[in-house]
């Protein structure tokens, strides 16, 4: 998340692609508010027109946006980098204290609303991100691709693994009982979320909701290469001044619409086929091709596509509304989970659990569209979000202008 830049005109392109971005940040993390306690669809036996949306959220949305988030935390970066230098400026600390300032965001997130923050990761992976600052472009992208092949690596190797131990005798039936297990403690833990969630006080979802995150924090830590890998390949793009000046990089644009479309859509439909047909440990693993290889594919794609259509009059007109929604970015996103807390939660509203697929899609549609009228109404009085004024605010150790002139 990056700061709203002064000239707005200039990063118009930057703060449109993030608040597409978080519009479909919204739409995936409202599933872990209505069905709670699991991955997206994972043991679910509704409707077959419900299981059609979970995957349609899987192959659009999942590991898609929070990717692209991420790259373009990393545009933002090289992007104040290169201000920086140009003004004569000391970064580091100031970078720093912009990350520990994202850090207790992150905390009071999580503690307050939400264990499903991805702000605290961001500020950790962050103080890595200051290690390449000076990096070349090339030594960027050799990191990029490490980063995301090793994984990618792992988890095919895990999948095949698993796979043949179902054919072996003396396996086989050990990877079924686990089949068996993994389903029923999902199923129990899923019930348990949802009976938490709904039907809780504050303090007992406080309780369970720390609790939680102490469970899964090493499984967030699995997101650590990918996030690294495209804050990495944004700042590549931030050096290479691709967003900055487009019409310089028109043809790599059009090369990565295409190729990031096409692979993305297809290795996306692949994970969705293996997560629906697969036993239940491989079913898991193969979800993991999501996050480690579609999801960079088509967020890229995804970008790219919107990057050339807002080259058009008509297109960025209509993306306007996106840009003003990312400019208050980390507050929206705040705003979100406080939102999707007072509606599914026991001191709220008592919905988790309780809507269908396509209500939880609706849901998020509303909460999206009062969000781009809120930042649009808000903007034209000042001149930052208010969590986009506080964290200002920190990173520069003084009280920022608010209000327009």
């Amino acid at each position: 998340m990056v700061d709203p830049a002064d000239n707005v005109k200039r990063f118009d392109i930057v703060d449109m692609l993030r608040g597409f971005a978080l519009s479909g940040i919204l739409f995936i993390n409202i599933t872990a508010f209505y069905a709670p306690g699991g991955p997206p669809g994972f043991g679910f036996d509704g409707s077959t027109f419900d299981r059609l949306v979970i995957y349609a959220l899987i192959l659009f949305v999942e590991s898609k946006f929070f990717t692209l988030f991420s790259f373009l935390f990393g545009v933002g970066f090289s992007i104040q980098f290169l201000r920086t230098q140009q003004s004569g400026k000391e970064f580091v600390r100031r970078f720093a204290r912009r990350l520990l300032a994202l850090a207790l965001f992150g905390i009071a997130h999580i503690v307050l609303l939400w264990e499903g923050d991805i702000l605290l990761l961001y500020a950790l992976v962050g103080f890595i991100l200051l290690l390449f600052r000076n990096a070349s472009t090339r030594t960027l992208l050799k990191w990029v691709l490490a980063l995301l092949i090793v994984p990618l690596m792992l988890v095919a190797v895990s999948l095949a693994i698993t796979q043949a131990a179902r054919t072996i005798s003396a396996t086989s039936a050990q990877v079924r009982q686990g089949d068996a297990e993994i389903l029923i403690q999902v199923t129990r833990s899923r019930a348990e979320a949802v009976r938490n969630l709904s039907g809780g006080t504050y303090g007992s979802i406080l309780k369970q909701r720390i609790a939680s995150y102490g469970e899964t924090f090493f499984l967030l830590l699995s997101r650590v290469p990918l996030v690294l890998a495209m804050f990495l390949l944004g700042m590549w793009a931030g050096k290479k001044g691709i967003l900055q000046h487009v019409g310089d990089h028109l043809p790599l644009l059009r090369r990565v619409r295409f190729w990031g479309l096409i692979l993305g859509l297809l290795t996306s439909l692949l994970t969705i086929v293996g997560y629906a047909w697969l036993p239940p440990i491989s079913s898991l693993i193969t979800l993991f091709f999501n996050q480690t290889l579609a999801g960079p594919l088509l967020s890229l794609g995804y970008a790219a596509t919107l990057v050339l259509l807002a080259q058009r009059p008509f297109w960025r007109r209509t993306f306007k509304p996106l840009a003003t929604f990312g400019r208050m970015s980390l507050t929206n996103y705040l705003v979100q989970s406080l939102v999707c807390a007072v509606t599914f939660s026991g001191y709220g509203f008592g919905l988790a659990g309780k809507v269908a697929p396509i209500v939880g899609v609706f849901i998020a549609s509303i909460i999206f569209s009062a969000q781009i009228l809120f930042s649009k109404l808000w903007l034209q009085c000042f001149r930052f979000g208010p969590m986009e004024w506080f964290w200002r605010s920190i990173t520069y150790l003084k009280l920022q202008l608010m209000r327009q002139p």
